[in-house]
């Protein structure tokens, strides 16, 4: 495959479906998987049912009936979005792999022209070197109507190194990425469990091993915003900060020293720099007021583990038009005034920006 002729048991492409309590979207995000039969044989989908208590699992095996040979159902316990991602990854028999949330879809005719690109590979055989295949990806709002759209700034059709997704200055999206399922299992990849945001591990650790990158347009993902409970919502943001601390923590312990690829090695310092501001703001404009000093005094400590991600971190502003370093007053001060907060937030509910940063 790819390329190459697979061996029977093994397919192009596994699609693993993290899933909780998700009966209400499940379904027509499986629906945006089925392909032509000649396809679905090299497709593979695992749904993780993460023991919701819904119809989940339900939707979830009637596909595995329509499709026995394409889909596979894995009930387990709660173990958050990490535990199902860990599940798939050591079951997956996809020689790439991709992450799709359950309440997301895909592009079907897109995704159907993408699998084809998989199965087929290229004629001078560079796809077998590839860890990394990006594509674009949509927002979509919830009536399926897209309103954005992130293209990749790179170029398309040719083998890429990491230098140079990271002159791009973008971010490892998850809904833009496929990796290469071996090459994350070389480098040990396994993600946080028991715990949200994980997704940023997944658009982060993988850089440790990749060689080669390949660009394919076209938006194969479509990401919905605005359903209620959504992890990036205020509400949820606000009532999981530990979340985020434990997600940063391990990020520091794992890649501040990283001695590698230069190109590599500036990309995570860049990652590092945005889940520490993320946490910091969210802290700032999201947490409960008696909670945001105590919570800049974890964040602060856990930065501290990296001098260069503690210096910059003392330069965050509030916004490019209220300029306000938060984190340097907190830190002369030890607090920050609870009518500081306050304007804060009024600011950010005006400016109607849940992560709105430099």
């Amino acid at each position: 495959m790819t390329d190459k002729k697979m061996h029977d048991d093994m397919k192009a492409l596994t699609i693993i479906v993290p899933s909780y309590n998700m009966e209400k979207y499940l379904a027509k995000c499986c629906e945006s998987v089925v392909v032509a039969p000649e396809l679905m044989e090299h497709l593979e989908v695992i749904v993780v049912n993460d023991g919701s208590a819904d119809k989940t699992s339900e939707i979830a095996h009637s596909f595995e009936r329509r499709y026995p040979e394409t889909f596979h159902v894995i009930d387990k316990p709660n173990g958050h979005y990490g535990s199902c991602v860990n599940r798939g990854l050591a079951e997956a028999k996809g020689e790439f792999v991709k992450l799709l949330d359950a309440d997301d879809t895909f592009d079907n005719q897109i995704f159907a022209d993408y699998m084809r690109f998989l199965v087929g590979g290229v004629d001078d055989g560079s796809l077998a070197e590839v860890d990394l295949v990006l594509t674009d990806y949509s927002d979509v709002d919830c009536k399926g109507m897209v309103f954005g759209r992130m293209v990749f700034k790179g170029k398309a059709n040719v083998l890429l190194e990491p230098k140079n997704f990271v002159e791009t200055k973008m971010e490892l999206f998850p809904s833009m990425s496929t990796f290469r399922t071996q090459m994350l299992r070389d480098i040990g990849y396994r993600q946080t469990e028991g715990a949200l945001y994980t997704d940023l591990e997944w658009g982060t650790y993988p850089m440790r091993g990749i060689r080669k990158i390949w660009y394919r347009p076209g938006a194969v993902y479509r990401y919905l915003h605005g359903r209620e409970g959504q992890s990036i919502s205020a509400a949820v943001v606000g009532r999981n900060l530990a979340s985020m601390e434990k997600v940063l923590a391990r990020m520091v312990a794992e890649l501040g020293d990283f001695e590698g690829d230069v190109s590599v090695a500036e990309f995570f310092q860049r990652k590092l720099r945005s889940v520490a501001e993320t946490l910091y703001y969210s802290y700032f404009v999201f947490a409960p007021f008696g909670a945001v000093n105590d919570g800049f005094a974890r964040t602060d400590e856990i930065v501290k583990a990296n001098s260069s991600l503690y210096n910059t971190a003392g330069g965050f502003s509030f916004s490019r038009r209220f300029h306000y370093p938060y984190v340097s007053r907190w830190r002369k001060n030890g607090r920050l005034p609870l009518s500081v907060i306050f304007l804060a937030r009024v600011y950010s509910r005006l400016a109607n920006g849940i992560f709105r940063q430099n």
